[in-house]
């Protein structure tokens, strides 16, 4: 009995959560927001980073050896 109590409980919390979502309208900007988030997310192995003052400087003494 406890497993069908658990079961219709489970399924009615999932058949108003649907209904309330389809309620739910997002603005624009949060898509937009979120797309760029995604993009930059996706792409930070190409995004360069920013280097220290040490390396800022090693690069700088390769640079004029070579």
């Amino acid at each position: 009995m406890r497993v069908w109590m658990v079961s219709f409980g489970l399924l009615f919390g999932l058949v108003e959560l649907y209904g309330w979502l389809q309620s739910v309208t997002v603005p624009l900007w949060v898509y937009v927001g979120v797309g760029v988030f995604l993009a930059i997310a996706s792409n930070r192995e190409f995004i360069p980073r920013s280097l220290s003052l040490d390396e800022e400087r090693k690069e700088q003494s390769l640079k004029i050896d070579n």
